[in-house]
């Protein structure tokens, strides 16, 4: 009786397992896991050759998708199979009734212990610390590769690149080499040698700007995202708080600033003088800030560039602590000063009610402006307000022996001198003969009053000739006061 091929491989191969079990083997629970339908003798020759050992050919003609990664050169199977010279039963045992699966591992413990280097794709820095699912999930796996009926149980078709895993925030349009910009521990940090050169994007990075980190600017994980670079404002806020809205190009930053450093201001002393405030005299020798302080502005500490009022006063302090405020209150502080030196006074006295003549010229302003209060908080330069007589200044030098008369009378501001007294006219003694070529103080002897103050006696003085001469008609040297005036008349 012929009997077929068929038949005597299974009769072979159900002697040979039998031969090594404890018993006849039990077809049904011969086969663990994804394998247990294919049961009976008409499934034998899908695993087994004539020689009755599982035959690798036949697996991977079942199992394509290891097939493909063999023939791709990657993968744990190229690995094991190819490089190792490894075969399927010597990993996946079959006819193992206690076995529930089929893979080197168990369970979960003993897959975490599994060596990913062996796969060809080590795992290290933060990818190192995953659990195995977090990347080998089916939404991240090819379709249509994986062969088992549960694809989450399957760990095929997972890609080596990053964007197997992640997602490409720049939307391929800076290819798929994510590593040759990134490090896997820093993601955002960019490697020094990065090939991505920024100056072939839109918006080249010059100045300061090549030192910026990609997130001051890009803020969003999506670093291809466009961000508007029109003007500095769409990235910087406005330091000066809209004080330059009112210029003719809006207040644009680069008119006075450049990438390579915020400071020093390109803005030069040609354009401030066209602004409403020229630097002149000693102003161009200022430092910006000394004028263009830090004050609050709409919550910001910012420097004050434009000003409501232009007055001297708003970065100058009263040198006089008073009354020159009066004064520039009135008529402004260039109205006495310029701005080559506050020294340099240019004020006409002739506009004062008080105008100089005279003498009075060539005297300094202090001596008639005097302080007061010096060194308190009380002090001040009066310039307002003072009188306009004489005595305002001068004080009585005659000891108030002409308390109805004033000094205009006598003098003129050209000298001290009594060049306009007439004593023919405006005494009631006249001069005659050697009289006339007398001077004065032969008569008018210099006196003492009461608190010790020199004076010169002018009036009243004896007008007989024994007041004044002697017997044998000397002059007498001192007069001995007013007793010693005899009853002939008193002089003016």
């Amino acid at each position: 009786m012929r009997v077929s091929t068929t038949v005597l491989l299974l009769t072979l191969m159900v002697m040979a397992a039998g031969a090594h079990a404890d018993g006849p083997l039990d077809r049904t629970r011969a086969l663990p896991g994804i394998h247990k339908d294919m049961i009976g003798q008409d499934h034998c020759l899908k695993c087994h050759d004539a020689t009755q050992r599982a035959s690798d050919a036949k697996c991977l003609d079942c199992h394509k998708e290891i097939q493909a990664s063999i023939d791709r050169g990657a993968g744990y199977h190229f690995r094991a199979v190819v490089t190792d010279e490894g075969l399927c039963e010597s990993c996946h045992k079959e006819h193992q009734e206690e076995l529930d699966k089929l893979t080197v591992w168990h369970n979960d413990e003993e897959m975490k212990a599994f060596d990913h280097l062996a796969t060809g794709y080590g795992l290290e820095q933060a990818h190192a610390e995953l659990e195995c699912r977090k990347c080998h999930e089916p939404a991240k796996m090819a379709d249509g590769v994986s062969q088992r009926k549960d694809p989450a149980q399957s760990f095929f078709a997972l890609g080596t690149d990053c964007v197997s895993c992640h997602e490409d925030l720049h939307q391929a349009k800076l290819g798929v080499d994510c590593e040759s910009c990134h490090l896997v521990t820093k993601w955002p940090e960019l490697l020094e040698n990065a090939p991505f050169d920024h100056a072939k994007a839109d918006y080249p990075l010059e100045g300061k700007h090549a030192d910026a980190k990609c997130e001051d600017c890009h803020k969003t994980e999506r670093r291809v995202d466009p961000q508007p670079f029109e003007a500095c404002t769409d990235c910087h806020a406005d330091d000066h708080v809209g004080q330059l809205a009112h210029r003719a190009d809006g207040g644009k930053c680069e008119a006075c600033h450049a990438v390579d450093g915020f400071l020093p201001p390109r803005y030069d002393l040609a354009e401030h003088g066209e602004s409403r405030f020229p630097l002149n005299g000693l102003h161009p020798a200022v430092a910006c800030n000394a004028c263009h302080g830090k004050e609050r502005i709409e919550d910001k500490d910012t420097a004050l560039l434009r000003y409501d009022v232009l007055d001297c006063r708003r970065c100058h302090e009263d040198p006089r602590k008073g009354h020159s405020s009066q004064v520039a209150d009135r008529y402004g502080c260039v109205d006495c000063h310029v701005d080559v030196g506050w020294r340099e006074m240019v004020y006409d006295h002739d506009r004062a009610e008080y105008k100089l003549t005279g003498a009075h010229k060539l005297v300094a302003c202090g001596d008639c402006h005097e302080t007061e209060g010096e060194d308190t908080d009380a002090e001040l330069v009066r310039y307002l307000e003072l009188g306009a007589d004489c005595h305002s200044c001068h004080g009585d030098p005659h000891a108030a022996q002409f308390e109805q008369n004033s000094c205009e009378n006598c003098h003129t501001t050209e000298d001290w001198r009594p060049t306009l007294f007439d004593h023919q006219k405006q005494s009631t003694y006249a001069l005659e003969g050697k009289h006339l070529d007398a001077d004065c103080d032969a008569c008018h002897h210099m006196e003492t009053d009461d608190a010790g103050e020199s004076f010169r006696r002018l009036k009243p003085l004896g007008v007989a000739c024994i007041d004044c001469h002697t017997a044998s008609g000397s002059v007498l040297r001192e007069f001995t006061g007013l007793g010693a005036i005899s009853t002939g008349g008193q002089g003016e």
